[in-house]
């Protein structure tokens, strides 16, 4: 499978990829989004905990890589040491706040090559 393609776990669910780019993931998202709208959610609305609609979409919710989990990663502390190394030696400040890797300016999300770095940080450090 492709890193565009959409995965899918074993149970069906919609997993997002340690690989897949901002769009990718934004495309798994609007699946979920799309699903909610066929169930009576109006766009740009947040559907009602425990609603029909919710209930309805649960299996298109984009689950986060299962690499990216600390509870079924034993190597996850060191993933997050490695991400905040590789993005800080592409000039995007990074650190280890609450046991996570977390942007010390949000800004740097703006630049053109921020989701390359991201992807190839995020691969690099938790495959």
């Amino acid at each position: 499978m492709s890193a565009g393609q959409s995965a899918a776990s074993d149970a069906g669910e919609v997993r997002i990829r340690l690989d897949d780019t901002a769009a990718e993931i934004n495309r798994k998202w609007a699946g979920w989004t799309h699903c909610l709208e066929q169930h009576g959610v109006p766009k740009n609305h947040k559907p009602v905990a425990g609603s029909p609609a919710l209930k309805a979409c649960e299996s298109k919710t984009p689950l986060q890589p299962r690499e990216l989990d600390p509870a079924t990663n034993p190597r996850y502390g060191d993933g997050v040491r490695a991400m905040v190394k590789c993005m800080n030696g592409h000039g995007i400040k990074s650190l280890v706040r609450n046991g996570n890797w977390a942007l010390v300016n949000n800004g740097d999300m703006e630049r053109s090559d921020f989701d390359t770095y991201r992807v190839e940080c995020q691969v690099k450090a938790f495959k």
